[in-house]
């Protein structure tokens, strides 16, 4: 909730200071620019589509008149290529990255983006070969060794995968590591705070009628999630948040989903687990790592522990696909036809409102 509102005031703030850049003589584009980084920002935080798509919209307009009012910028081609990417132009996104980069080679953002936009694109050897080299130049950068290993678990490399993302952890311990201890040892002599949810705050969450809320009328088991928000919100009724800054446990959440991901692909599934229990011990209420659970649990065939992961990672994310049609499948292997279909009819959909 504390990440949601600093991105709220992050994107409001960006908004404002291109208001106020208009007062300090700072150029036209780059007034623009501010605005639709925090156009952008707001877009990507709400999730009432109307609203979405009225950011991004304006996000659009005013990043591309920084591009028209100073075409020489890497940063505003950048973010203009990010906008049409976050709007699914993935053509549009490629030129335009393709024109930060001529303006700017070395700048790994950029370099970034181009692998994903070309890996959206189909083209995963390519995105690799564009990976590879900015890698020469930028060893350290955990963005670019992230896409590394999903590329090479895509083209079915899943050993040299385990590889980047070993060498990710041991970037990351050497990055944060002795950050993170050094705010351990401030909060350790004081009270753990223990953060209580109220479960009908989560539930609140799936309570709009444009974005959620239909999601939990559409189901027939409604008891179910709702016995998956009770126990999400026990779970977290214990839980302690590590101290200091949360981007690099997030960062490392990552990476041991990714890990786990690369192990079950070696059909090591105990590993796997135990990198979902490193990863739990940070955040427990994340839905990437109930999903990645109840992918384990699939590999082992213990269908109903699968069938709950995965219903609690939709239950904490209602609009995440990929769980919402992993439980369709588990429902259909535990002979739940029904079930099976509307699950999968939802995740086909993309959105929860057409379910109703």
């Amino acid at each position: 909730m504390l990440r949601v509102a600093g991105i709220n005031q992050r994107g409001s703030g960006l908004c404002t200071s291109g208001a106020q850049a208009r007062n300090k003589g700072l150029t036209s584009h780059t007034q623009s620019t501010f605005v639709g980084i925090g156009y952008q920002q707001l877009a990507i935080l709400t999730t009432l589509k109307s609203e979405r798509d009225q950011y991004n919209k304006l996000a659009l307009d005013a990043l591309e008149k920084a591009v028209q009012n100073d075409d020489n910028d890497h940063l505003c081609e950048y973010y203009l290529s990010l906008q049409y990417a976050l709007v699914g132009n993935i053509a549009d996104a490629l030129t335009h990255v393709r024109f930060a980069l001529a303006l700017r080679t070395e700048h790994a953002p950029s370099l970034h983006l181009f692998a994903l936009l070309l890996t959206a694109s189909r083209r995963p050897r390519e995105a690799l070969g564009v990976v590879e080299d900015a890698l020469d130049e930028f060893p350290d950068n955990l963005n670019l060794l992230h896409v590394k290993a999903h590329l090479q678990l895509h083209l079915q490399d899943a050993e040299l995968s385990l590889v980047s993302v070993q060498k990710m952890l041991a970037i990351w311990r050497e990055l944060y590591e002795g950050q993170v201890c050094v705010e351990e040892e401030k909060h350790s002599d004081t009270r753990s705070i223990v953060v209580h949810v109220n479960p009908n705050a989560v539930s609140s969450q799936m309570s709009d009628k444009d974005s959620n809320s239909v999601y939990a009328a559409s189901l027939a088991a409604v008891s179910r999630v709702e016995q998956a928000l009770s126990e999400a919100a026990s779970s977290l009724s214990s839980f302690t948040p590590r101290p200091g800054p949360q981007r690099p446990w997030m960062i490392q959440i990552k990476i041991w989903l990714l890990l786990a991901d690369a192990y079950l692909n070696i059909e090591q599934p105990h590993e796997a687990l135990n990198c979902i229990q490193e990863a739990s011990q940070i955040y427990p209420l994340s839905h990437q790592i109930m999903f990645m659970r109840g992918q384990i649990y699939l590999y082992l065939e213990q269908w109903n522990d699968a069938k709950q992961c995965f219903l609690n990672a939709v239950s904490a994310n209602p609009n995440h696909t990929e769980a919402l049609r992993a439980l369709g499948e588990t429902h259909h292997v535990l002979g739940e036809p029904r079930l099976a279909e509307k699950f999968t009819c939802i995740s086909n959909n993309g959105t929860m409102q057409n379910s109703a």
